[in-house]
């Protein structure tokens, strides 16, 4: 098993719970790091039936010795009550602790799962406060909650790490200043602050399925871990549509990861169906229909939908595009924009609407004339217009403007194909 992996795992569950205890984002986070450098070697052995409870009981004893080199015990246990809390010594003490492993009843597993869901959820919405703003949230939440190296971030995202570095220190900056304190909102409150929460999961996703640079097209641990937190939302807070029109949307998509390239691009018309994961298909239905059935409809729920009926259909030659031409002319109404109109014009290349579709096109390429898709679309029209002189320089364009190495091939060898008649 990888060390690495279990260690990201089980990162948010234990910083959200040291941080509650010391009271303090930096301390635990700071704390926690140190754990963690011990968890890779100690682990390398035997990792522990509970790593989430390892980390916290080895964190919290590094910010003791941390208070005690400053002289500041005293200080210290004025300032955290932490003798009867779940999480005390003196609890973990009455687990089998031995060699770094805490066994404990079924009841007391059951009692622990509940409490570290609910520290995540409190980190996640610190994360997330509305007083910070959306690069830094995205960046919190990828640090802090999902338990992401800077430096893997700071690629997923394109930007420099020293970039990222400064975004995580001015939001913690923030956090401090505003007294943004680590809790989950009341009922009263859950409907202002949850939008923030969900949209960057979305965003977070979408990075992670369609990475801009690089050489693998997808992250399938951003999907996954985006997938994973939403979970947990929606265990929480079960009477939400739009959680779970947006988790049907997300299973709908990483269903099809099994048939997608990771170096190279596999289209939806290439891929084969029988890989897609239709236990999952068959669960993003069910989490969407439970949405609906509860009355409000939204851009993730129209998005589902038309997730939907992609992966549901049998085969290329049988997905309804008039009905998903249809849905994004609703999506339209939910979230208007320059790539919502692109998808349509697609729509209407698939449907033979060559009118509408070209009108579409012209609508949107003052918006996205740095896009490669969009580029791409255009060489499609041509090449289904049968004008495939006028799809060539509209190919290199794509290519000249993609970071992504899979789509620079992809462009280049339909180029190859133009050009050899």
């Amino acid at each position: 098993m990888n060390v690495e992996k279990v260690l990201q795992h089980h990162y948010g569950a234990a910083l959200a719970v040291l941080t509650s205890k010391l009271k303090s984002l930096d301390l635990a986070e700071e704390s926690l790091q140190e754990a963690s450098l011990k968890a890779l070697v100690k682990w390398a052995e035997d990792i522990p039936q509970n790593p989430t409870a390892w980390l916290i009981k080895v964190g919290y004893n590094q910010a003791i010795d941390t208070f005690r080199k400053q002289s500041r015990e005293a200080e210290f246990n004025q300032q955290i009550a932490f003798s009867n809390e779940p999480y005390a010594s003196g609890q973990y003490a009455s687990g089998q602790y031995a060699n770094g492993q805490y066994a404990s009843e079924e009841s007391q597993k059951e009692s622990e799962s509940i409490t570290y869901e609910d520290s995540i959820l409190q980190l996640i919405f610190m994360c997330c406060h509305p007083a910070l703003a959306q690069d830094q949230q995205i960046a919190l939440t990828l640090k802090m909650v999902m338990g992401f190296h800077t430096r893997d971030i700071a690629k997923a995202f394109f930007i420099p790490e020293k970039t990222l570095e400064q975004r995580i220190t001015r939001a913690k900056r923030k956090i401090k200043s505003a007294g943004i304190e680590l809790s989950l909102p009341s009922t009263s409150r859950l409907k202002i602050r949850l939008p923030a929460v969900l949209h960057t999961l979305y965003l977070i996703f979408n990075e992670g399925y369609h990475a801009r640079s690089g050489e693998q097209l997808f992250n399938q641990r951003l999907c996954g871990q985006a997938i994973n937190l939403l979970r947990t939302i929606c265990r929480m807070y079960r009477a939400q549509p739009d959680s779970l029109a947006l988790l049907a949307l997300m299973l709908f998509i990483d269903a099809r990861s099994p048939a997608r390239g990771i170096s190279e691009v596999i289209t939806l018309e290439q891929q084969d169906r029988s890989l897609w994961s239709h236990v999952q298909i068959q669960q993003a239905d069910v989490l969407l229909q439970k949405s609906l059935k509860m009355g409000k409809v939204s851009s993730y729920s129209v998005q589902a939908a038309i997730a939907g009926l992609h992966s549901m259909a049998d085969s290329f030659q049988a997905t309804d595009w008039h009905q998903i031409c249809l849905l994004y002319g609703k999506l339209m109404q939910y979230q208007p924009g320059p790539v919502v109109l692109l998808n349509k014009a697609v729509c209407h290349m698939m449907l033979g609407q060559y009118s509408d579709a070209r009108s579409l096109l012209d609508e949107c390429a003052k918006s996205l004339d740095s896009y490669p898709p969009f580029y791409a679309a255009n060489a499609q029209f041509y090449i289904e217009t049968k004008d495939p002189e006028k799809a060539k320089p509209v190919l290199q364009k794509a290519i000249e403007l993609s970071d992504s190495q899979g789509e620079k091939k992809y462009f280049s060898e339909k180029l190859k194909l133009l050009e050899g008649g």
